[in-house]
């Protein structure tokens, strides 16, 4: 079964969100190294896929301080930088996704 565009590109940013959190790098290098250096296809991806992954990417980072509000106030004792780092970074995505996102 063949993963649709949105699919995939969910999958990038969260391994360029994830590069971002741990190594501390600005998003938009972030993103570039991960299509240009850590890209597991053989073929190169799709200029939609990496414009939909860094988009998603750079909206979450950029509206982090009310995404990570909203998620504080919401769950009880439980702030966003006690979460395991993937089960942060893939809130905060969705949380962008759902609020930001037209399509979704």
């Amino acid at each position: 079964m063949k993963k649709d565009l949105r699919h995939r590109a969910r999958e990038a940013a969260l391994q360029i969100l994830y590069q971002w959190d741990i190594g501390g790098r600005e998003v938009d290098r972030a993103a570039e190294t991960f299509f240009t250096l850590q890209w597991p296809d053989t073929a190169p991806p799709a200029e939609a896929l990496r414009e939909l992954a860094s988009g998603l990417a750079r909206d979450t980072v950029g509206h982090l301080a009310a995404i990570d509000a909203l998620i504080a106030e919401t769950t009880e004792r439980w702030r966003p930088e006690r979460m395991a780092v993937l089960d942060r970074l893939i809130l905060r995505m969705a949380i962008c996704e759902l609020m930001h996102d037209p399509e979704t």
